[in-house]
């Protein structure tokens, strides 16, 4: 279920996998060795020795989600390299609240501004024009640069296309009036 959403939310499924494999290894840690904080107080009764390793492993398991938050979501905004992107936010500016991410929305939106090149981005399809086809297909998929058409043919974006969806490929290629059997699509 939780692999379904990442991928509804734009993660490809090696992706999914990843976060979800993080996710369940840090819940299972966490599970198998919780002892609430009460029942950690009581027994440390007044060793200050043992109150400062308390303090110490809450400020651990603090920076721990705080870690797992930002791997998440560098997973979910699309970053190629969460490493990269990671040493490039400021992470003293984020915080975690409850399960939000704070002053991390911002850092990443000037990233994809002045280093796009570290996220995944959908190919360079940008608006859509009406299509009237009766081949069966939403017009509201064509993209305005479909490039197929020959006024924006590109094979390396027809190959992206055709990476991720086929069906897509052979109806972008049907809407411009191009045989593409290269890429086993014939009309």
């Amino acid at each position: 279920m939780i692999r379904d959403l990442l991928i509804q939310m734009g993660l490809t499924q090696e992706q999914a996998d990843e976060v979800y494999g993080v996710h369940e290894e840090i819940l299972n840690t966490t599970l198998q060795d919780y002892v609430s904080r009460e029942e950690l107080e009581t027994a440390i009764g007044d060793n200050v020795e043992l109150k400062n390793q308390l303090e110490t492993a809450i400020a651990n398991n603090e920076a721990d989600k705080k870690d797992a938050s930002i791997h998440l979501a560098l997973a979910k905004v699309g970053a190629k390299n969460p490493k990269a992107v990671k040493a490039l936010l400021n992470l003293e500016a984020v915080s975690v609240d409850g399960e939000n991410l704070i002053g991390f929305a911002d850092q990443i939106e000037k990233l994809k501004k002045s280093d796009a090149y570290l996220f995944e981005i959908v190919p360079h399809l940008s608006g859509r024009e009406p299509h009237t086809g009766s081949d069966g297909y939403i017009p509201s998929d064509e993209p305005k640069d479909n490039p197929f058409k020959k006024e924006y043919w590109n094979i390396t974006k027809q190959a992206e296309i055709f990476a991720k969806d086929p069906e897509m490929a052979r109806k972008l290629a049907n809407v411009a009036g191009v045989k593409v059997s290269w890429l086993g699509l014939g009309n």
